[in-house]
């Protein structure tokens, strides 16, 4: 348009069920928390203790950045935290899929 890009239609929708995982998400960790990562953590066995802990430290600031993209008022703010959010996603799921075949090959 001469005014500038046009919005998706879908991004209200797609953000909502965005948004809707997340919590699913956010309390399937909890869930995982004391059966899996904890016993991780304070286990003797190192297996897939670094990939496992840089996910859980990425989910961390992937809540964070999550929240902050709901509240943020300010534009240039909002562009910097969605892409911050998109790369720690992105980074999420590669370290995740890496964590899992680490852990699933030495069982």
């Amino acid at each position: 348009t001469p005014y500038g890009l046009r919005s998706n239609p879908w991004i209200s929708e797609v953000k909502l069920i965005h948004n809707f995982f997340n919590f699913l998400f956010i309390f399937s960790v909890g869930q995982i928390f004391s059966g899996h990562i904890r016993p991780g953590l304070m286990g003797k066995k190192s297996k897939g203790r670094i990939s496992g802990t840089l996910n859980f430290v990425l989910i961390c600031f992937l809540v964070v950045t999550g929240v902050v993209l709901l509240y943020i008022a300010d534009e240039s703010l909002l562009e910097l935290f969605q892409n911050i959010h998109f790369y720690l996603g992105i980074s999420f799921t590669i370290l995740f899929l890496i964590h899992f075949k680490l852990t699933k090959n030495k069982k």
